[in-house]
C-alpha cells in the first residue's frame, strides 16, 4: 500500500510518500483510498511492513 506519512521514529525515517507491504491483508477491509489513517510499521523479513492500521478520528 502507498502511504504519505510523517517521521517514523522506530525506523529512523523522515516523512515521505512510500510503498509498504501489509502484514495481514484483512487489516485493510475497513479502509478506502483517501482515508486518513494511523499506523505502525516495522521491518518484517527485511521489508517495510504495516503491522497495524486504523482510520484516524
Amino acid at each position: 500500500m502507498t502511504l504519505k506519512h510523517g517521521p517514523i521514529k522506530n525506523l529512523d525515517m523522515e516523512g515521505m510518500t512510500m510503498i509498504f507491504a501489509v502484514a495481514k491483508p484483512e487489516i485493510l477491509k475497513t479502509l478506502k483510498v483517501g482515508d486518513k489513517v494511523t499506523f505502525e510499521a516495522d521491518r518484517v523479513k527485511g521489508r517495510l511492513t504495516v503491522v497495524t492500521i486504523a482510520k484516524s478520528k
